[in-house]
C-alpha cells in the first residue's frame, strides 16, 4: 500500500506502508521514493489506473481491504496520472518511468477541473476549461 504526498512545489514522496500479518500494526517503510510531479495539481487531479484492466484504483474501503489480503507478496502494476492547470503526466507504477505527458495550450482560458470517465470501454481525462468549455484527452492503457 502506497501514500502518495503530492506537495505544490511538485515535489512529491510516496510512502509504503506495511501491515505486521501477526497484529493490527502499520509501519511506514524507511525507503521513501521521490519523483517530480507537476507543480499545483488540481484538486481531484490525481488518479491511479491499473494498467491490465484500465479501471480506476479508488482509495475506498474495498481497494483497502483487497490491498491488506495481498500485501506485497505480487505487485499489482499501474499508471498514475497526475493533471494541473498547465498539463498532465502519466507516470508507470506511481514511481517508475514517465511515460505519457502533455500541455493543455490554452493560454486564453484556465483549466479548472479534470475527471476521468469511462466512456464505451475507453478510460478519458476531462480537462474543464473556465467552466464553459471541456477537451478530451484518450488514456491508453495497455
Amino acid at each position: 500500500m502506497r501514500l502518495i504526498a503530492i506537495h505544490a512545489s511538485g515535489k512529491t514522496q510516496i510512502f509504503k506502508i506495511h501491515r505486521d500479518p501477526k497484529s493490527s500494526l502499520y509501519s511506514v517503510a524507511q525507503d521513501i521514493a521521490e519523483v517530480e510531479g507537476l507543480p499545483n495539481v488540481l484538486q481531484g487531479g490525481s488518479f491511479v489506473i491499473d494498467s491490465q484492466k484500465g479501471t480506476l484504483w479508488r482509495a475506498d474501503r474495498s481497494r483497502f481491504s483487497s490491498s491488506l489480503q495481498i500485501g506485497d507478496s505480487v505487485p499489482d502494476h499501474c499508471f498514475w496520472v497526475m493533471a494541473s492547470a498547465k498539463g498532465a503526466r502519466c507516470m508507470l507504477d506511481i514511481s517508475g518511468e514517465r511515460v505519457a505527458k502533455v500541455e493543455w495550450n490554452n493560454k486564453k482560458n484556465k483549466v479548472g477541473h479534470v475527471q476521468v470517465i469511462e466512456r464505451n470501454s475507453e478510460l478519458i481525462d476531462s480537462v474543464h476549461i473556465d467552466q464553459a468549455d471541456a477537451q478530451n484527452q484518450s488514456l491508453m492503457c495497455s
